[in-house]
C-alpha cells in the first residue's frame, strides 16, 4: 500500500453561500405590516452547504478518476474501485502488474481536485 499527495494543490471549489429572503404575506389586510427578516445563521446553513459542496466535489473527483482509468488503454480492463473523501482518493482492487498499479496511482494523483491517493490495489498476475 502506498500513499501519495499533491504538493501545492489548493481547491476552493465547493464553497457556497446562502441567503434567505422573507416576504411572505400573513393574509391580513394591513399592508404596512412586514415580516421581520430571518435571523442570520452563519454556522448552520453555510456549514451544511459546505459539507454538501464537499460531497459533490468528492463525487466529481471519483467520476473524473474513473473516467481517466477507463480511457487509459493499459488500465481499462482492470478491476479498480475508486472512493473519495475530502479530496483524498482511495483505490482498491486488482491489476496484473506493478506497472499497472503505478499507472493507476499516477492517473488518480494527476486528476484535478485530488489532494492525495491511498493505493490499496493488489497485483495479481
Amino acid at each position: 500500500m502506498s500513499t501519495a499527495s499533491r504538493a501545492g494543490s489548493a481547491d476552493t471549489a465547493g464553497q457556497a453561500s446562502s441567503g434567505m429572503s422573507s416576504g411572505a404575506s400573513s393574509g391580513s389586510s394591513d399592508a404596512t405590516r412586514a415580516s421581520p427578516p430571518a435571523p442570520s445563521d452563519s454556522s448552520g446553513a453555510s456549514g451544511a452547504a459546505t459539507r454538501a459542496g464537499a460531497a459533490v466535489d468528492d463525487s466529481v473527483i471519483t467520476t473524473k478518476v474513473k473516467a481517466a482509468l477507463l480511457a487509459d488503454p493499459d488500465i481499462k480492463g482492470t478491476d479498480v474501485s475508486v472512493e473519495t473523501k475530502g479530496g483524498e482518493v482511495t483505490l482498491t482492487g486488482t491489476v496484473k502488474s506493478q506497472a499497472q498499479m503505478d499507472r493507476v496511482q499516477k492517473i488518480a494523483l494527476n486528476t484535478d481536485g485530488v489532494k492525495g491517493v491511498q493505493n490499496k490495489v493488489a497485483v495479481k498476475p
